[in-house]
């Protein structure tokens, strides 16, 4: 009895690595919800179709529901079998077109962090008033003495500065054991951002328009030699650009008590394609490329900023970076980047893939 069900076990392991496929798995339920409704109409649990058109057409439904389920198991296991002997076969660019096939590019987006300076004395008008919010967000606080240890009243606090648009993001406790604010997060909706016009037209330029050009070369170019696409005298395999205007729902920022510096954290921002080939159809084709890094490529310039902002821009610093590809996010380590010194301002950053993307 022992030895049979040894049997019985090594005879699952060999075929479970096939029921995972999602094929199959679909065949089984399939199969199982027609062998249910079966068993139950054997069993006269429910109720019978009098009329004979509906005695026919529940014969087909379950005579044909059992074929497709049994269709939909078999394929998954011969889909999962091809698979396994690719992987065991000396055939490598076999493999690799299979995997380009099977995981097409897709819902492309980019995450990103940036810290943008505001101590320059052209920004003065909108740090002043952004700095009078936070320290009113901070009287709250103070005069609320809230109790560093209590956590419902933590999160109930959080309503002393709703109207401001901002949330407590980190406070220490002070000497009293009460809450401190230390940073603030503000929310896309915050009164306390930028204006469009007037005094801080420059400082809503430089916060609410940033964008990220990324170009993509599967055979590596002379980093020199990058341009902005269509400039590039090299056609790029691949190269994207985020939406001009941020989704006010994919952002948020970070302001640092003591700083005069914002942080804009952005979350899947939609890309629209500036180039594209076929050297590039699926995440495998990433592998070892090399990315071009571009932030502020294209920012919009008020003439009456021109000379300032192309100043202000050289400061602004890319501190996280994520690619969405078919809802993986691949994480570029910002600090295995180099910058390249060209011509372009400010300049992009070059980085490479990792060789393995699994």
């Amino acid at each position: 009895m022992l030895l049979y069900s040894q049997q019985v076990d090594a005879g699952f392991a060999r075929i479970a690595p096939f029921l995972t496929h999602p094929l199959v798995l679909c065949g089984f339920t399939v199969m199982l919800f027609y062998g249910v409704l079966k068993a139950l109409l054997g069993a006269r649990i429910l109720r019978p179709i009098g009329e004979k058109s509906g005695a026919i057409i529940l014969r087909l439904l379950l005579k044909y529901g059992f074929i497709v389920a049994v269709l939909i198991i078999l394929l998954g296991f011969g889909l999962e079998g091809y698979r396994t002997w690719l992987k065991s076969s000396d055939h490598p660019e076999v493999i690799r077109q299979i995997a380009r096939t099977l995981n097409p590019i897709r819902d492309v987006s980019l995450s990103f962090e940036m810290d943008i300076p505001l101590d320059d004395p052209s920004l003065k008008t909108y740090l002043a008033r952004l700095d009078d919010g936070i320290k009113r967000a901070q009287g709250r606080y103070a005069i609320a003495k809230v109790s560093d240890n209590d956590g419902p009243a933590v999160a109930k606090s959080l309503e002393l500065t709703k109207d401001l648009g901002i949330s407590l993001k980190h406070g220490d406790p002070d000497k009293e054991g009460f809450l401190r604010p230390i940073d603030f997060n503000l929310s896309p909706e915050s009164p306390l951002l930028p204006k469009k016009t007037g005094d801080e037209a420059l400082a809503y330029m430089l916060v609410m328009r940033q964008m990220i050009i990324l170009t993509v070369y599967t055979k590596p170019i002379d980093p020199q030699t990058y341009a902005v696409p269509p400039l590039s005298p090299t056609p790029p395999d691949w190269s994207f650009e985020t939406s001009r205007s941020l989704n006010p729902k994919a952002i948020h920022f970070e302001y640092p008590n003591g700083r005069s510096t914002i942080r804009l954290v952005a979350e899947d921002i939609p890309v629209e394609e500036l180039a594209h080939t076929d050297n590039v159809v699926s995440i495998s084709d990433l592998a070892g490329a090399q990315v071009f890094i571009h932030p502020n490529a294209h920012l919009d310039v008020d003439m009456r900023f021109q000379s300032i902002l192309e100043t202000l821009k050289m400061r602004i610093r890319l501190v996280k970076l994520s690619i969405g590809v078919n809802r993986i996010k691949m994480d570029l380590d910002l600090n295995k980047a180099t910058s390249v010194s060209n011509n372009l301002e400010p300049p992009p950053l070059v980085y490479s893939m990792p060789t393995n993307l699994e």
